[in-house]
């Protein structure tokens, strides 16, 4: 169930459902970072 806990907060960021998958499958990525490279 944490993943679904996961998914609603990836989705208040405003991150599409694409991005909440790979924020789940990549942990190395930052939410912040998910357009725009530091």
């Amino acid at each position: 169930m944490n993943q679904k806990g996961t998914a609603l907060r990836l989705f208040h960021s405003g991150n599409d459902a694409a991005a909440a998958l790979l924020e789940l499958r990549t942990p190395h990525v930052s939410l912040h970072n998910n357009g725009e490279k530091p």
